[in-house]
């Protein structure tokens, strides 16, 4: 009978905002939740359970296993407390590494010294064993190191994920977007989006499909994780038993379901990236997109949801019709979303004004360096707007004033 493995501490790193989601979905993995903070939630889990949250974690870009933690107010702590690893028996001398780190200490005259002392004592204590060193690569290292160094207190981690895990593997071009895969998934399980109670969700300014790429991966229960590899798939002491384990159940869940998203845009560039992302995720049946200006846009199938990332005047090219664009927006909802929640991102509280609808309810969430708010807004029936507060226009999220 194999002996069964002890559980190990790890960190999954999430956008701040998300971090309720991401503590459900790891509860709904199975494992054992043991702190939260800001970005992050704490857990307790064997290997073959932490490769798992690697594979179906949607709204983490990161999975951590913590090595050590101690104090280290000296450069010579820092060393020591990387030496007590045994590197050994997770890597060879034939591997490349990397040390990333976060630094927030007053006695650290720089923040990239801590890195290298951490990198230094990785390498001496392999060549004391063997004879030779491991070198540096920045770019794909086979053991990527994290250093959290604060306030005297530093955690030495290893990245189970290597690149961030928003990377699904279906989207090689990069869109100007802010708003990254697992931020998407993220909102999407954060609203409660369900196939069966929203079979059209709709997108009327999709940009580069990713909330609707995403809905449909969540809809046919495809892991998010299932295009992409990961570092652990190289670590010495890899499980690789247990990884083809998750890889074969990952292609009997999959399943085919009655869903569909729907989208437009009125930038050519984008739907292009949009249908080539959506042709290489493999949801050409669920997601739809057009080429539209969204006044123009009626979507082929009445929407159950509308979920959508406007354009907040982050960038130049956004300039002049910004306001027009998220006046045509409002009045897309009024033809199109009568009697449906629409949640809109916001990276700029005065914009909204422009939609002529209140907000009933936010949601503060980052995504890159911006604060925003997930706004849903309900274009009421007849019915409906007779029971209704009169919209209050002093509101961020209300209408401009008549």
């Amino acid at each position: 009978m194999a002996r069964e493995e002890a559980a190990r501490r790890y960190d999954a790193i999430c956008t701040l905002g998300l971090e309720d989601v991401l503590a459900g979905e790891l509860e709904a993995l199975g494992v054992s939740i043991v702190a939260r903070r800001a970005g992050a939630v704490g857990f307790e889990a064997d290997r073959e359970l932490a490769y798992r949250c690697c594979f179906w974690l949607r709204s983490a870009v990161r999975v951590r296993e913590l090595l050590t933690r101690g104090r280290a107010t000296t450069r010579d702590e820092l060393y020591e407390l990387a030496s007590t690893i045994d590197w050994e028996s997770m890597m060879t001398v034939s591997d490349t590494l990397a040390v990333d780190s976060s630094v927030d200490d007053e006695r650290v005259p720089h923040s990239n010294l801590p890195p290298l002392v951490v990198k230094d004592a990785v390498v001496d204590a392999l060549r004391r064993r063997t004879g030779r060193r491991p070198f540096v690569d920045r770019d794909d290292p086979v053991t990527p190191i994290f250093l959290s160094l604060r306030d005297g207190e530093a955690a030495l981690y290893r990245d189970l994920g290597g690149a961030s895990l928003h990377k699904r593997g279906y989207r090689d071009i990069e869109s100007k977007s802010p708003l990254n895969e697992a931020i998407a998934a993220g909102l999407l399980l954060k609203i409660g989006f369900n196939a069966e109670k929203h079979p059209v969700l709709v997108d009327p300014m999709c940009g580069s499909a990713t909330f609707l790429i995403e809905a449909a991966w969540i809809a046919a229960d495809i892991a998010p994780g299932s295009m992409r590899s990961f570092a652990f798939e190289r670590f010495r002491d890899r499980d690789a038993t247990a990884v083809s384990r998750l890889r074969q159940e990952i292609q009997r869940r999959k399943k085919r379901v009655k869903f569909l998203a729907l989208g437009a845009d009125h930038h050519p560039g984008a739907i292009w990236i949009a249908r080539k992302s959506i042709a290489d995720a493999g949801v050409q049946q669920d997601v739809r997109v057009e080429e539209s200006e969204i006044s123009r846009w009626t979507p082929s199938d009445p929407a159950a949801l509308v979920v959508t990332n406007p354009p907040w005047g982050l960038r130049m090219e956004e300039g002049p019709g910004l306001e027009a664009a998220w006046h045509d927006l409002g009045g897309f909802l009024r033809r199109h979303a009568v009697g449906v929640d629409a949640w809109i991102l916001s990276g700029a509280p005065g914009i909204t004004q422009f939609l002529g609808l209140s907000a009933s309810e936010k949601i503060p969430v980052k995504t890159g360096p911006v604060d925003c708010r997930f706004l849903r807004y309900r274009v009421h029936t007849p019915q409906e707007s007779t029971k209704q507060p009169v919209p209050d226009a002093t509101t961020d999220d209300g209408p401009a004033p008549q």
